[in-house]
């Protein structure tokens, strides 16, 4: 996959999920590639940063008492929900949606995108 297929994928899921936002994220919190409204733009890079240090600390939190891998994490508000889905060890894809779209249709798009995006970024 070249840049220009990374984007198409997380544009195409942004497009699935109507009004909607999206970022591929090293876990340093730095985007690799965002689709979405430009007026999202700085709250998602800000979210992107917060998730990724929470995701951090999640991650290391389960190792010390052996529940295993974490591999995804849903927020729900009541304005939004985000999805962060682990692509590969280094890199995670977080959308973020309007209200009123079901949980498992983001997650079950957030996996689509993530498996599309996985060969390109190992």
């Amino acid at each position: 996959l070249r840049e220009a297929d990374l984007v198409a994928a997380v544009e195409e899921a942004v497009e699935r999920l109507g009004p909607a936002s999206a970022v591929v994220t090293d876990f340093e919190g730095v985007p690799v590639v965002s689709a979405g409204p430009r007026s999202e733009a700085e709250a998602m890079e800000n979210l992107a940063a917060e998730l990724t240090a929470f995701w951090k600390n999640a991650r290391r939190s389960r190792a010390e008492i052996g529940e295993g891998a974490l591999t995804s994490l849903v927020l729900s508000g009541s304005t939004a929900t985000a999805a962060v889905m682990l692509i590969t060890p280094a890199y995670a894809l977080l959308l973020k949606t309007g209200p009123g779209i079901p949980t498992g249709r983001i997650r079950f798009e957030a996996a689509r995108a993530a498996e599309q995006l996985r060969p390109a970024l190992l």
